[in-house]
């Protein structure tokens, strides 16, 4: 059986196997702590993968306006000197769109959207 602990606002449960919990189960409900991975998860990991991917959803559209900069830029770059993996380009890509998403919809989108609500 599993044992359900409190601790300030955060609700842990301990994960054995006989219990039908599984360990993302127990992570969506914020029911974890280091005995639910059992070995097998690093939840820890799976939530900044987790924040990434909101981040990512949050400021789509700021990043589908703005990626064709960074991929021509990096395309030009890449074509001079070949240097490197193309999937660490690709790599630079992606995290060089999505900050720039984010600059994009901190500094424009988000005052602007304020401004036009009113707020």
């Amino acid at each position: 059986m599993a044992r359900t602990l409190r601790s300030g606002s955060i609700r842990r449960v301990k994960w054995n196997a006989e219990s039908n919990t599984s360990p993302a189960l127990a992570w969506r409900r914020g029911e974890y702590n280091a005995s639910t991975t059992r070995g097998c998860y690093n939840l820890r990991a799976i939530q900044q993968l987790a924040n990434v991917i909101k981040c990512f959803r949050r400021h789509c559209y700021e990043i589908y306006l703005t990626h064709e900069f960074v991929v021509v830029w990096m395309i030009a770059l890449y074509a001079k000197p070949h240097a490197g993996s193309v999937l660490v380009w690709i790599g630079a890509e992606v995290v060089l769109t999505a900050l720039r998403g984010w600059l994009v919809a901190r500094w424009f989108s988000e005052p602007m959207n304020q401004r036009l609500r009113g707020l």
